[in-house]
């Protein structure tokens, strides 16, 4: 096909040229001609020229000259038309990473066959992006990134019947998620060192919420299943100090969104695309945004690169000496809670539990004025509830001296969508460099508690211990990094008949991850 296109293209221009012997090309120009029917742009060259006389040239005003007169008439994909007017300035980075990796735990745990502990492994991708940074200025680009991990296993369909009846109930799709991880429109604005990102973006609230490619445990904590990371909708950032000093302007960042509210990544339970989406009615039209907000405050600098202060990138202050301190707070608010996330224990007949209770119903209540709340389940709006509201604050830290790693957040939720939940975990770290590579033993203890069945006190199955404990090596620092870590849970999902209690299941785990990342370009990364 692609050579019958060239052959049209090229006969156009023979009887164009027997016309007008002014317009041939000459003899060492090559001309970019659009092809047909979406193909690349192709070469179009003089015919019988050797390969070696051609030489690539600078667009010329005579060049664009002939391009318009020669081939105005040929069929242009709409919206490929045009190109950016100062082709020097456009820059293109791609980017991909893997992270693998094989899980086992005890008997009680998913990753084994239920007989003695630790007699299987489950390999499985972790994460798997490819995606890009373009910009077509220094004021203006894109960026999008793929989460293919989730398309790894294709969606299934999942029955429920009567066992009397033998009628067929209820019947899902499972496994079908969005792919979609990250995709924006980003500005800069000469205020401030500002910037403006419209499109799927990263929520500004926990700290942890940067880069997983970065992490140095292979989970982000507790706190991280409680809300989507990601939604559609604005976010500003800027730089304060910038007003004062370039010196120190990256030591100050604020940021600020506001959104549909409903989640949009892969790992959070919206996978939706706009706010007025019901999913055929089953679920109420909820329509309050979603405001986000974090600064941080980086008092001794942040990553130093080449000689120069690029701001803080949370996981690179490890490679450095130097004494680096970053403090933040962040908050959150929302009238009407649309999704939230889950926490997955993978623990045998236990299924994923949620921190938080999401509005199911229309807000301003579905029951009789006269109704009091207390006859009513308390997971749906009443005329006094009239909607699940959540507010919530973070504070968080981390810092570096001499190899020494610490850092901690603690987070509180509040509001009718809270269950009064708040979680808190800290992290220690020595970073030992042996030759080209770093060696880091780590350790991390997390607590997580609140009234999650809204029973109106905390039971020992409302509080979630987490101890985290294994080794980093950066091969390449994160480029090429392994984590091998042992994960102890104090969770209390199991049951002891005896003693009619609750108890501490055996589902601890092993992890071996491996995370291998390429990013090539002109665009910098810290852009």
């Amino acid at each position: 096909m692609k050579i019958a296109v060239i052959a049209v293209i090229f006969f156009y221009n023979i009887s164009i040229f027997a016309d007008s012997q002014d317009n041939k090309p000459k003899k060492n120009q090559v001309y970019k001609i659009p092809d047909v029917e979406g193909f690349p742009l192709s070469d179009i060259k003089e015919p019988n020229k050797q390969e070696k006389d051609i030489v690539a040239e600078e667009p010329t005003e005579e060049i664009e000259k002939f391009y318009i007169s020669n081939v105005r008439a040929l069929p242009i994909s709409e919206g490929f038309a045009n190109r950016p007017k100062e082709l020097e300035k456009e820059k293109l980075l791609i980017a991909g990473r893997i992270q693998f990796r094989g899980m086992s735990g005890q008997r009680e745990s998913s990753f084994n066959n239920g007989s003695s502990d630790y007699n299987a492994v489950d390999w499985n991708f972790r994460r798997l992006r490819f995606g890009f940074i373009y910009e077509g200025n220094k004021w203006w680009g894109m960026l999008a990134q793929i989460a293919m991990e989730k398309q790894s296993v294709g969606p299934y369909i999942s029955s429920k019947t009567n066992p009397i009846t033998g009628a067929v109930e209820q019947v899902e799709i499972n496994k079908s998620q969005g792919s979609i991880y990250q995709a924006n429109l980003w500005f800069h604005i000469p205020v401030m060192e500002s910037m403006l990102f419209l499109g799927q973006i990263r929520l500004p609230f926990l700290r942890e919420w940067s880069s997983a490619a970065n992490l140095l445990t292979p989970e982000r904590s507790y706190a991280n299943s409680t809300l989507p990371q990601f939604d559609l909708g604005a976010q500003y950032v800027f730089h304060p100090l910038s007003l004062f000093s370039d010196k120190y302007k990256n030591h100050l960042l604020v940021r600020g969104s506001i959104t549909n509210g409903t989640g949009a990544s892969s790992e959070s339970v919206g996978y939706k695309s706009g706010l007025t989406e019901t999913r055929g009615g089953s679920r109420p039209l909820l329509i309050s945004p979603a405001y986000h907000w974090r600064v941080t405050y980086d008092p001794f600098g942040g990553f130093i690169r080449d000689g120069y202060d690029v701001g803080w990138h949370e996981g690179e202050e490890i490679f450095q000496s130097n004494q680096r301190l970053s403090i933040g707070i962040g908050g959150m608010h929302m009238n009407e809670l649309k999704v939230m996330s889950s926490y997955e224990p993978f623990t045998r007949g236990v299924s994923n539990q949620t921190f938080l209770t999401n509005q199911s119903s229309e807000s301003g209540g579905l029951v009789r004025q006269d109704l009091p709340d207390y006859n009513v389940d308390n997971t749906i709006t009443t005329p006094s509830r009239k909607q699940f509201d959540l507010q919530a604050l973070t504070y968080d830290f981390t810092y570096t001296v001499n190899g020494y790693y610490a850092s901690g957040a603690y987070t509180r939720f509040r509001g009718q969508a809270s269950n009064d939940t708040e979680t808190y975990n800290y992290t220690l770290g020595y970073v030992i460099p042996i030759k080209s590579m770093y060696l880091m033993p780590t350790y991390r203890y997390e607590v997580i508690e609140g009234d999650f069945n809204r029973n109106g006190r905390r039971d020992n199955t409302d509080i979630l211990r987490s101890h985290w404990l294994g080794v980093n090596l950066f091969a390449e620092r994160h480029l090429m990094k392994f984590q091998f870590f042992y994960q102890i849970e104090n969770d209390r999902y199991g049951y002891d008949p005896i003693s009619n209690q609750s108890r501490d299941m055996d589902n601890n785990k092993f992890y071996f991850q491996v995370q291998m990342i390429f990013w090539s370009g002109a665009v910098k990364m810290e852009d």
